[in-house]
């Protein structure tokens, strides 16, 4: 398999949309400005205090009422159309392709099929 190397900016502040807890200390140990949101409705209150973020890492299967569509929506929403600063890590691939189509015009690599590295 062929990974794709995602690289950040040395003090990017990243925000990740994520519930597995096995997924969340793999992108804490490559990205050292990293915030973790677990939830939709964090998210949200996330940006009401916050104004953004450099970069987005999203998943769609969040094991709750809302999923990554929801959060897609909301970014769009609040920010207008994305295109350049963020990434849908989900293995579901219609449910990526449902948060593209809701506007959230990021590239989807699956989890596992990209490593991440920070510049130094």
């Amino acid at each position: 398999m062929t990974f794709l190397k995602v690289i950040l900016p040395k003090h990017c502040h990243v925000l990740l949309l994520e519930d597995s807890e096995l997924r969340i200390e793999w992108f804490r140990k490559r990205i050292p400005n990293l915030k973790v949101v677990k939830t939709v409705q964090e998210l949200r209150d996330y940006f009401d205090t916050h104004p953004t973020v450099d970069f987005l890492l999203l998943d769609h299967d969040l094991g709750e009422k809302e999923n990554g569509v929801d959060a897609a929506k909301f970014i769009v929403e609040r920010f207008g159309g994305i295109s350049n600063w963020g990434l849908i890590h989900s293995w579901n691939r219609s449910g990526a392709q449902a948060m593209q189509a809701a506007g959230f015009r990021v590239q989807h690599i699956p989890f596992g099929e990209f490593e991440l590295e920070v510049e130094n």
